[in-house]
Order: C-alpha cells, then sequence, then structure tokens
C-alpha cells in the first residue's frame, strides 16, 4: 500500500505516528479544469474523479471549494437525489469531524467506461483520518463509484461508495 499522508495540517502543528504534513494550495484557485479537446473522455474522467478524492485531504477550505465546483446542481448522492448544497454540508461536516485526512486512490483498481458524454469511474482508494482534539484516528479501504458528466466543465453526477474501516 503506498504511504498516506495528511496534508491539510497546520505547518506548525507537531507531526505524528507515521503522517507527513505539507503545505496547502490556496482555496480561491480552485476550479474544475476544462478537458483538452484532444484528451479522451476515460482520461478525463479518471483524472478528475482521482484528483477529487485524493485532493479531499487538502484543507478544508479547498476541499469544499474543489467539491463545490465539481458537483452539479443535483446529484444522486448514495442513492439519494440531492441538492449541491446539501452535499456540501454533508462534505463540511465531515472535514471538521476529521480535520487531517489522507487519500491514495489505487492504480490497479480504476475502472471506467464512457458514452453519450458521461463517463462512470469505479475503484478503490485507501484512507488515514485523524482529530487531534479528540486524539482519534481511523484508516480504511473505500469502494468508490462516480458518474461524471463530460463537457466543457465535468460534473459529478451521481456518486455511490462503501467505506471499509
Amino acid at each position: 500500500m503506498a504511504e498516506l499522508r495528511v496534508t491539510n495540517a497546520a505547518a506548525n502543528q507537531p507531526q505524528a505516528d507515521a503522517l507527513h504534513v505539507s503545505t496547502t494550495p490556496d482555496p480561491a484557485s480552485v476550479s474544475a479544469p476544462a478537458p483538452d479537446a484532444r484528451q479522451q473522455p476515460e482520461s478525463v474522467a479518471v483524472t478528475f474523479v482521482r484528483d477529487l478524492i485524493e485532493h479531499h485531504g487538502d484543507n478544508n477550505d479547498f476541499a469544499l471549494a474543489q467539491a463545490q465546483a465539481s458537483y452539479a446542481p443535483t446529484v444522486d448522492y448514495h442513492g439519494k437525489l440531492t441538492n449541491l448544497s446539501s452535499i456540501i454540508e454533508d462534505k463540511r461536516s465531515y472535514y471538521q469531524r476529521w480535520p487531517e485526512r489522507g487519500y491514495n486512490v489505487r492504480n490497479d483498481s480504476i475502472a471506467v467506461s464512457c458514452a453519450n458524454d458521461r463517463c462512470k469511474v469505479s475503484g478503490i482508494y485507501d484512507w488515514i483520518v485523524r482529530s487531534p482534539s479528540t486524539h482519534k484516528q481511523e484508516k480504511g479501504v473505500a469502494d468508490f463509484s462516480y458518474t461524471i458528466s463530460i463537457g466543457p466543465y465535468p460534473k459529478i453526477i451521481a456518486e455511490t461508495g462503501d467505506v471499509r474501516p
């Protein structure tokens, strides 16, 4: 398994266990990238999903800005039609509960299929989360499946997944 890093901790926090801390990007610079017209939709979708998952470990503002830019106004979110503001609130609550997070998508697990400007990307990622204030840490594996509307600006239109601690 690849080494996981918590990438959203403040620079002045002490490191704990085997977690590594790095600097975080400016949340103001977040936007869903427009796909290059020469790229295949499968490649665009995989890159989009990998970036989304792995950047969930960034600081809360950056991760929330990325989610805001990445999800459609209404999404089939874990089996329920959900509006974007509810998804953002769900993410915000999770990020507050687990302020230090690290994710790593397993390259050999990714499957993608595309048709009619939609792509489904599924796979597995390893995760680790910590809350210094509660002195808790958890880690495990998660299955994911995203359906992406591929266009000038890709958007998530469906998300499901299962967490295995």
